[in-house]
């Protein structure tokens, strides 16, 4: 997702919409207020986060969150900027639809319609570089094209309001006193977004690394640094070191530690495929009779049939529980090897660089 470019597209909206607010104190913070505005889905997604709510960044990232925290911040954009109420209500939404425009031009994969159950959207193209440079100048040339396009076409009110004081220094004083606070409180936002962008990147490559440790057969590592990757700000999608941490188990032959950690990562996010296809398959391997091993494989077994039906690896998976099945003795598992399937790995793979 944007970083530097959420702080661009906030002093694009505060050129293009703050031409009507003349020269007045409030006015000097207009720049900072639309920026705050153009980072609110993240402010809130963190914020969620870190109050307990894993999948916050799927509400705060969707149409629903924009309208209606939109129509929310709208007041007080005309109370304390004196702005007309249609004007605040657009500038609001607009901005907070942008920011979701913005992440998904750069792939990030999001869910704009929730809470209606659609599967995540994302651009295969990356209209925008990923990296901090290259991100920094797209939007440093965007602002810019911005900005001529708006003073050329865009017919300028050059009438400043008659100064209400008979002082003609204070107001000037007390506007420029105003200014740096605006540019100030700017500052602190990318200052504090580039940190969490920079600490993002840290846990990503970690993430990759915990992935590599896995398919390596590094199964104690992954148990040691799995906390460290599930951090806030974290990149993994919800359940996935989660389910990192059950393979791991797995690959030791702890069947008893891995099943809590499998049905902790179905929990956390239940459109995941590979924990609910390895908690059956788990079930399926388990010592003990036939029949009793049917009667725990059956409900998982049916779920995935009713929410992964057009997964690609559904058929695969039915196959191989159904012939574990078949088995009349279930040998212990044996340590050192994982249950993970390629296809898993794989997935696990990508679900760090589109969230």
């Amino acid at each position: 997702m944007p970083v530097i470019g959420h702080a661009f597209a906030g002093f694009a909206i505060a050129e293009c919409s703050g031409r009507r607010l003349g020269r007045s104190e409030q006015a000097s913070y207009w720049p900072a207020a639309m920026v705050v505005l153009a980072y609110m889905p993240d402010i809130a997604a963190h914020a969620g986060v870190l109050g307990g709510l894993p999948h916050a960044r799927v509400v705060t990232h969707s149409v629903l969150f924009a309208v209606l925290a939109g129509l929310l911040i709208a007041p007080w954009l005309r109370v304390w900027f004196g702005v007309p109420p249609a004007t605040a209500r657009v500038v609001a939404i607009f901005s907070l639809l942008l920011h979701d425009v913005l992440d998904l031009m750069q792939a990030t994969d999001r869910h704009p319609f929730w809470p209606l159950d659609l599967p995540a959207t994302g651009m295969d193209l990356q209209l925008i570089p990923v990296n901090s440079v290259g991100e920094a100048v797209w939007f440093a040339i965007a602002f810019c094209v911005v900005v001529a396009v708006r003073r050329i076409f865009v017919r300028r009110d050059r009438e400043d309001s008659a100064s209400a004081s008979t002082n003609p220094v204070s107001p000037s004083t007390s506007r420029r006193m105003t200014r740096v606070y605006s540019a100030c409180v700017t500052l602190v936002l990318l200052t504090v977004a580039s940190g969490t962008h920079y600490l993002r990147q840290e846990r990503e490559r970690a993430f990759s690394d915990l992935n590599q440790m896995l398919k390596s057969g590094a199964f104690s590592e992954v148990l040691a640094r799995a906390d460290g990757v599930n951090r806030w700000p974290g990149t993994a999608k919800p359940g996935r070191v989660d389910y990192m941490v059950a393979e791991a188990y797995l690959g030791l032959g702890d069947r008893a530690s891995a099943k809590p950690m499998l049905l902790k990562a179905c929990a956390a996010d239940p459109d995941y495929f590979w924990p609910l296809a390895d908690l059956a398959v788990l079930y399926a391997s388990s010592p003990g009779d036939r029949s009793d091993r049917e009667a725990l494989v059956a409900p998982v077994v049916e779920k995935l049939r009713r929410t992964f039906a057009t997964h690609a690896d559904l058929k695969r998976v039915c196959v191989k529980i159904d012939r574990l099945l078949g088995e009349n003795s279930i040998p212990e598992a044996e340590p050192g090897s994982s249950t993970m399937d390629s296809s898993a790995k794989d997935d696990i793979a990508k679900d760090s660089s589109r969230h």
